[in-house]
């Protein structure tokens, strides 16, 4: 014990008061920080108590613990719009609709579209909340930036609301006998989705506002799960929407319809202008106005001309002229008829490989003149 302190101790137990032996120190010299560490050090060694270490203060938030929550908003709205439109894509799919439906080709552009979504965002959304719990641990100390709590309770909310809303349109169509197989199928998805995400972020707060760390368990119960749905999405989706290669093919086919399309129309306008049928494609190209079919008369992957022939030349027939012409192209997949109505003319519904139609003309005889 150094002179100071043992002064201080000697007149604290000659009953002088704190205040007293602070002036009395400052009188010879001595600084107020000087005489009250003098003064602490003979508390204690009269057996006072030392107060307990202050608690160090939460590191605030950065720039990058709010940007990284923003990223991490973005990415789970479009795995969840993803999920979604995943699962009633393939509910659509394997139950269509009797009214009202997608076409079949748009339905399955719609389910990759969701599944290159989900592909996309889903790993980078494990990734950041991976980075967020590590960062903002229980033993981290950090204070959570304001913005991320109030769009955390927007999401719980909203998956909330969720749960609500289809529990209530589940049992409103019990009850009025429309609970066909594929509503079931899509308010179940819809149902796992919103519990997943309530769990997830129901532990985030735990973490973040109650300082408990979530069970490992239940964490890797959550991650498992979404990763079994999406998996399952992306099997089912591959079946019933077609792989790459599938929609690759299917893509190529549906420029040949329009081609095809494209092609009669030509031809009928040539008969229309000219009061015959062409005699091949070359000829029709070499009009004038054939320069715009020059497209429309290929295969888009060969690059080939379409098979063309005349079948009956325009002849009169009461008020106009009639002919008839086929034409014909090598398509990869078969396509049933589909809810498009005509949309597709009449290739709307064909087989894989050779295919030919034969379609009609009928112009006015003033045309001709």
């Amino acid at each position: 014990m150094d002179a100071l302190t043992a002064y201080a101790a000697e007149r604290l137990r000659a009953g002088a008061t704190p205040e007293q032996i602070e002036a009395e120190l400052a009188l010879l010299g001595w600084g107020p920080e000087q005489a009250r560490s003098a003064l602490r050090e003979a508390l204690i060694g009269r057996g006072a108590p030392e107060a307990p270490a202050a608690a160090p203060a939460p590191q605030p938030s950065t720039a990058l613990d709010v940007g990284m929550s923003l990223f991490g908003f973005a990415l789970l709205t479009t795995v969840i719009w993803a999920m979604i439109d995943l699962g009633f894509g393939l509910a659509d799919q394997a139950f269509p609709a009797l009214l009202g439906g997608l076409e079949p080709r748009a339905l399955a552009r719609s389910i990759h579209g969701a599944m290159a979504a989900l592909l996309v965002a889903l790993p980078g959304y494990a990734l950041t909340m991976r980075w967020w719990f590590a960062r903002y641990g229980a033993a981290a100390k950090r204070r959570e930036p304001a913005l991320t709590r109030w769009f955390t309770y927007g999401v719980l909310l909203c998956a909330s609301l969720t749960m609500i809303g289809d529990l209530i349109a589940v049992v409103y169509a019990l009850l009025q006998g429309e609970a066909t197989t594929r509503f079931a199928l899509k308010a179940a998805w819809l149902l796992l989705i919103a519990v997943l995400v309530f769990a997830l972020y129901g532990l985030e707060r735990r973490q973040l506002q109650y300082g408990r760390s979530p069970p490992r368990a239940a964490l890797t119960a959550i991650g498992a799960a979404a990763v079994v749905l999406a998996l399952s999405g992306f099997a089912l989706g591959l079946k019933l929407a077609g792989t790459p290669p599938q929609a690759r093919a299917q893509a190529l086919d549906v420029e040949r319809t329009n081609r095809l399309l494209r092609l009669a129309g030509c031809i009928e306008r040539s008969a229309r202008d000219g009061g015959e049928l062409p005699a091949s494609l070359d000829a029709l190209l070499a009009l004038p106005s054939g320069a715009e079919c020059s497209i429309a008369a290929r295969d888009p992957l060969t690059q080939r001309p379409f098979a063309y022939r005349v079948l009956v030349p325009m002849r009169d027939r009461g008020a106009g002229r009639d002919g008839r012409f086929e034409l014909c192209a090598d398509f990869n997949l078969a396509a049933p008829a589909t809810a498009a109505g005509g949309a597709l003319g009449p290739w709307q519904r064909h087989g894989a490989g050779h295919q030919c139609r034969a379609l009609d003309v009928r112009t006015p005889v003033a045309a001709s003149h």
